[in-house]
């Protein structure tokens, strides 16, 4: 691709935030530059309690040009949640056809419906990213978007059920810059050494947002059946979740380090301190168990360790036997006895699998194949 390529990737977020979808919009944005593209990212001129440098704080080259579309943020407002959604997207919608006015031969990527659906309205070829299972309501606003970008296989196969054109969709999971991942900072011990924990401490990780679908709580349970030697480490969440998160471990009085959020660039050097990464699904509600592609799922194979995953679809379509230890989902016993089950595994065996699973799964290979779909 060259410069003459233009893309406008509307995005109706913080920027920067520690929400999962930001690093998929950042990545993204650097890798279409990369191709040479001509991106500019519109997000909302919304406040946010991160203070640094977006390209810093992900880590992603300056290659890209962010613009912070003037919106009313009615966030601030004590209104219901809905509603003040509602109000910000329509707002957020109109400074956006403001600024694609102003980059009229742009191709549009978007991951905010609404304004996919009011520029589409007004003649302009959009591509709408849908990331989470889409309602009746939202369903009806895609009907008028000529091309769809889905992250798995479930939400293609469900798109198509409920009669949307396949030559609409294009199937793009989500990836990983593995160039990150060749040289990450020394790992092994520099947690231990961080929290106090002898240095033959071996770690059972997660890295990410403290949800109920996320399986947090299944193990942190599962720390419970682990010996001394084992010890569980969360990292993530926002302040709210994570003193939600702290009050459950102290009532159950389980033995989890929790850690706040770390900006996204830190994450290969985290990962790297690890003995084990874990992704706990829950397998309770449809968000997790079929309808996400989960960034870290992608980094937890680029780091190359070994890796224990609930046995639910949205896992299965990323990791195998080869690459990953499963266990039955919402079952901390079952997590505890795949996490000890990894840890006497030969880790160089797994990582071959990994290194060689993951080769594909890139941001740059995923960027490619949507600028094919944008512009063939």
């Amino acid at each position: 691709m060259n410069s003459a390529v233009e893309i406008l990737y509307v995005a109706n977020m913080r920027l920067p935030s520690e929400k999962a979808h930001s690093v998929n919009v950042m990545e993204m944005c650097a890798a279409l530059a990369a191709e040479g593209c001509n991106v500019t990212l519109c997000v909302p001129a919304r406040a946010t309690s991160v203070k640094t440098d977006p390209f810093e704080y992900y880590g992603v080259a300056r290659t890209f040009r962010i613009i912070r579309c003037r919106t009313f943020d009615a966030f601030r407002l004590p209104l219901p949640r809905c509603l003040a959604f509602a109000i910000h997207a329509r707002s957020f919608a109109r400074g956006v056809t403001r600024v694609a006015a102003d980059h009229p031969r742009a191709h549009i990527l978007s991951r905010d419906l609404y304004a996919a659906y009011r520029l589409a309205k007004k003649g302009r070829v959009v591509a709408f990213e849908v990331h989470d299972s889409p309602g009746p309501r939202a369903r009806k606003l895609l009907r008028f978007i000529s091309k769809i970008i889905v992250t798995n296989i479930w939400k293609h196969d469900e798109l198509i059920r409920l009669g949307f054109d396949p030559a609409r969709l294009l199937l793009a999971p989500n990836g990983v810059d593995l160039r990150k991942f060749e040289a990450p900072p020394p790992g092994r011990g520099k947690l231990q050494q961080e929290l106090g924990f002898p240095s033959d401490t071996r770690i059972a990780l997660y890295a990410g947002h403290l949800y109920k679908w996320k399986g947090v709580e299944t193990l942190a349970r599962a720390a419970a059946s682990l010996g001394s030697d084992i010890r569980v480490v969360m990292v993530g969440g926002t302040k709210d979740d994570a003193a939600r998160f702290r009050r459950f471990l102290e009532a159950e009085r389980l033995a989890v380090t929790l850690l706040p959020h770390r900006p996204h660039a830190e994450m290969p050097g985290l990962l790297a301190s690890a003995s084990a990464l874990v992704l706990p699904t829950s397998a309770k509600f449809p968000i997790g168990r079929v309808e996400t592609s989960p960034i870290k799922a992608f980094e937890y194979l680029a780091a190359a360790k070994p890796i224990v995953a609930s046995d639910v679809p949205s896992s299965r379509e990323v990791f195998d036997e080869k690459t990953a230890v499963f266990f039955k989902p919402d079952d901390p016993e079952d997590c505890a006895r795949a996490i000890r089950t990894t840890l006497t595994f030969d880790p160089q065996e797994m990582a071959a699998a990994q290194t060689a699973l993951v080769a594909s799964r890139t941001w740059k290979n995923r960027a490619l194949k949507i600028l094919n779909f944008l512009h063939p």
